[in-house]
């Protein structure tokens, strides 16, 4: 069976490519561009990873990983993002208590654009590698 993985970014171009990437790999994908279309596909529907952004229309990347982590724990994110600030203070261990970096941790992958889509790939096949759904 395919794993299926969401591609959660503003930036079509950017889903594509990695999208296409994906199905070369045989994934099985969808993409969506705004944080409250996402949250609806992952509360439908089981994916194996979702990709996501941080800076996102309608609801932010980290709301929505931290509504993940609330309602589907065993969910792997990995965030892509080029919110700078945010991924060094987290790569730093220097997150405040009320930063938005300290939800960075309950992910399972923080990468910094622009990336490398084999980079990208190998965070993808690691998270999806031996993922079991919790139901």
């Amino acid at each position: 069976m395919k794993k299926k993985v969401l591609i959660v970014d503003d930036d079509k171009e950017f889903c594509e490519e990695v999208a296409d990437a994906l199905r070369y790999e045989g994934y099985n994908v969808e993409t969506s561009y705004d944080g409250l279309d996402a949250a609806e596909k992952i509360d439908e529907a089981d994916y194996d990873a979702v990709v996501l952004d941080l800076k996102l229309p309608g609801l932010s990347g980290t709301d929505l990983l931290k509504e993940i982590k609330e309602n589907k724990k065993d969910l792997h994110v990995i965030v892509c993002s080029s919110q700078t600030d945010v991924i060094d203070n987290f790569k730093e261990n220097s997150c405040d208590d009320d930063d938005e970096c300290k939800i960075l941790g309950t992910a399972h992958h923080v990468m910094s654009k622009p990336i490398s889509i084999s980079s990208l790939l190998a965070a993808i096949r690691k998270a999806t590698n031996g993922h079991r759904k919790s139901k």
